[in-house]
């Protein structure tokens, strides 16, 4: 575990604003919020119109993302 992650206290999530006492700089997207964005886009018309002849590029793409929510999912 992390020094810094040993130094808060248990209830303390720096990820929320709360409770860092830190404000967004400004209400507009982050990187982030258009890339999730765009996903949803993308999935949307896979979902529609099909895949056919990606199935291997799916599969990566699938194990990226889950890479990427078991990142954001890790504490520290």
């Amino acid at each position: 575990m992390s020094l810094t992650k040993r130094a808060l206290p248990e209830d303390i999530d720096v990820t929320d604003p709360r409770d860092t006492f830190s404000t967004p700089d400004s209400n507009e997207p982050s990187p982030s919020d258009w890339a999730v964005a765009e996903i949803s886009n993308q999935i949307s018309t896979l979902e529609k119109l099909g895949a056919v002849g990606y199935v291997s590029e799916l599969k990566e793409y699938r194990a990226r993302l889950q890479a990427v929510i078991e990142t954001t999912l890790k504490p520290f």
